[in-house]
């Protein structure tokens, strides 16, 4: 969210409020800035989209991250955040009130694209497709994951980290790393 350095009224037609939010130059309140970014992405991207589908208008791309975080409660953008969207979203398709857009992820061993679907009308995200595009895990007979290491099937998988009981860890690039130095010398570390 961009700030001003001091408060000015809000130019949305017919408010009067002191404000300090600033959508791509215009000063709005915090009550019309919502209304400011869907303004902006509803007249859609101006120009081309490149050719991973990405708007070229950086301005509405900025305008079009910035309302999902602000409308859609945290628990339901899946991870999501404004510089994920600006940053590795492709495939934008935009029509009406409706905008989809593919990304990838990639939690701790796997590597997954994932298609969502965002209203801007009820301000709600959906995601409506994923699929594992790589992993670096096993497969077991029955299409289960497995340990790579041993076989288990009892492997503990969550987006930070993959671990198995015999050792295998695969951790998140963004999990704090504790280094564990076992039967080490006092002082050897």
């Amino acid at each position: 969210m961009s700030t001003t350095n001091s408060k000015s009224t809000c130019e949305w037609p017919g408010c009067e409020e002191l404000s300090s939010v600033r959508v791509h130059g215009r000063i709005v309140c915090e009550r019309h800035q919502k209304d400011a970014l869907a303004e902006i992405v509803l007249e859609g991207p101006h120009g081309l989209l490149d050719e991973k589908g990405r708007p070229t208008d950086s301005r509405w791309l900025n305008s079009f991250a910035r309302l999902v975080v602000l409308t859609v409660p945290e628990s339901a953008l899946g991870g999501l955040t404004k510089a994920k969207i600006q940053e590795r979203a492709t495939g934008f398709q935009v029509a009406g009130l409706v905008a989809t857009f593919t990304i990838e992820r990639h939690p701790a061993a796997f590597l997954k694209e994932q298609t969502w679907r965002y209203d801007v009308g009820k301000a709600e995200l959906t995601l409506i497709k994923e699929r594992v595009v790589s992993s670096e895990l096993a497969f077991g007979p029955d299409g289960s994951y497995v340990c790579p290491k041993c076989g288990a099937r009892d492997i503990e998988i969550t987006p930070g980290r993959v671990i198995c009981q015999c050792g295998y860890l695969v951790l998140h690039e963004h999990t704090v790393r504790i280094p564990v130095i076992v039967n080490a010398p006092f002082g050897s570390w």
